[in-house]
């Protein structure tokens, strides 16, 4: 087990905290209280680390640290901080967490590695499942789950297709023509959606029960790094270069924008549990920028050396007037 730096000491009752991934020197992961938007922890790592989840309980957190020659899955229990990690081949990249929070599906393939997507079990740290990915997704991968935990999307900056994958065979269900290579995925928590965005403000909607990809819509020609999306499925969240882009999930319209401080990028988006903040991960000026829902301004910025990605406490499952197929 790694040894965990604590920069508070801790309260009787178990903070709400999310958890930060870093591609910057000092190597780390850090553990940020939602309520005072101060760093609690920070969980070492070798390498960069990138993609990270926070079960949907809240009770533990996973990061993925990539490395040319292994990579690791840190299982993080949130009540200590404590990381019991689990050894991973090399050039891993994406991660996704089902919603018990037991099992991990990484993507793997910069590199030496042929192109794969893997299932781990963290009980046991075994892989459970492995696929081949076709040869031609060869980019940076990124992946997202359903609400249903049912099925797993994945975009890859190198190719114009959107994958779906069965979550308990890897068997692929589709595979949705979209318009362009995109940036980042994500799924509703209400609908059975997809959400993918990337290069030059494109953005794509595409139904997960019959797998058609509505018309792209462009917000200006910026690229969309990072997606989030409401609890309620009503609001979707758009990290951009200098901005945060609030659209409207029924009309994909413009309902509102979010301006960072100058300079700033929007690589990794979490919003907090009610909805009502939002953390953004700027890696250039090594912070997390915490900005408010309603007044859409910037509250704090916290620093945190190379912050990559966020994740936040998995946002509920809420029951969807459109089924799951």
């Amino acid at each position: 087990m790694a040894v965990v730096t604590s920069f508070m000491a801790s309260s009787s009752a178990q903070a709400a905290l999310f958890y930060v991934s870093s591609v910057s020197s000092p190597n780390a992961i850090y553990a940020i209280d939602s309520a005072t938007t101060t760093v609690m922890a920070s969980i070492p790592a070798t390498n960069d680390t990138t993609s990270v989840a926070v079960s949907s309980d809240g009770s533990r957190a996973v990061v993925l640290e990539a490395g040319d020659t292994a990579g690791v899955i840190h299982v993080i229990n949130t009540a200590t901080n404590i990381d019991s990690p689990i050894q991973i081949g090399a050039y891993a990249f994406s991660l996704a967490l089902s919603v018990d929070g037991k099992t991990t599906y990484i993507t793997f393939g910069l590199g030496g590695t042929p192109p794969h997507l893997s299932i781990i079990d963290i009980g046991s740290k075994a892989v459970v499942q492995y696929v081949a990915l076709p040869a031609q997704q060869n980019g940076l991968p990124f992946l997202a789950l359903s609400a249903d935990g049912k099925k797993l999307f994945l975009v890859d900056t190198s190719t114009t297709v959107l994958l779906v994958f069965d979550t308990t065979t890897l068997a692929t269900l589709a595979s949705v023509t979209v318009p362009y290579a995109y940036y980042a995925v994500a799924a509703s928590p209400s609908q059975p959606i997809a959400y993918a965005g990337g290069l030059a403000g494109n953005f794509s909607v595409v139904n997960a029960n019959s797998y058609v990809a509505q018309p792209a819509t462009q917000f200006d020609n910026l690229d969309i790094d990072s997606i989030a999306v409401t609890a309620d499925g009503k609001s979707i969240f758009l990290g951009q270069y200098g901005r945060v882009l609030i659209v409207n999930a029924a009309t994909n319209a413009l309902n509102g924008t979010m301006q960072l401080p100058s300079g700033s990028t929007a690589e990794g988006i979490a919003l907090s549990p009610d909805g009502k903040t939002v953390y953004v991960a700027d890696p250039g000026n090594g912070q997390v920028i915490v900005l408010d829902t309603t007044s859409l301004a910037v509250i704090k910025t916290i620093p945190v050396p190379g912050a990559y990605n966020i994740a936040t406490n998995a946002l509920p499952y809420i029951p969807s007037t459109v089924p799951f197929a």
